[in-house]
């Protein structure tokens, strides 16, 4: 295969790739997506809407999703800073939620016990 051929199979590849690339969100879209889904999830246990905000302390960028995107998340009670829920959350590269998982709350390692 001449350069030329191969430079113009590698433009239609990067041409046709553009679509999927640009469909990506970004971390912070993602953790978004998850914490709503948390907040929900609260709200529908409690019977009663619950308002919420992702912390200072969050460590998010604006990097784009991998196809899947495992974040952990805890969630606070505004007074007392006492964390009340945790939860695994599995998004998508376009920040859609496919699984979250509660945690339990008190243990060595709460995380740990969503994978295993």
């Amino acid at each position: 295969m001449s350069n030329r051929a191969r430079m113009k199979a590698l433009c239609a590849v990067a041409i046709s790739l553009t679509p999927m690339l640009s469909n990506a969100a970004s971390e912070q879209d993602g953790v978004e997506a998850c914490v709503q889904a948390l907040a929900s999830r609260i709200a529908e246990s409690q019977g009663a809407p619950v308002d919420y905000q992702i912390g200072n302390d969050s460590n998010v960028s604006a990097q784009k999703l991998d196809r899947r995107t495992l974040f952990h998340l805890a969630a606070r009670d505004p007074q007392s800073q006492k964390v009340v829920a945790r939860a695994d959350c599995i998004v998508t590269s376009r920040a859609e939620v496919k699984k979250l998982t509660m945690v339990r709350l008190y243990g060595p390692d709460a995380r740990k016990s969503a994978r295993g």
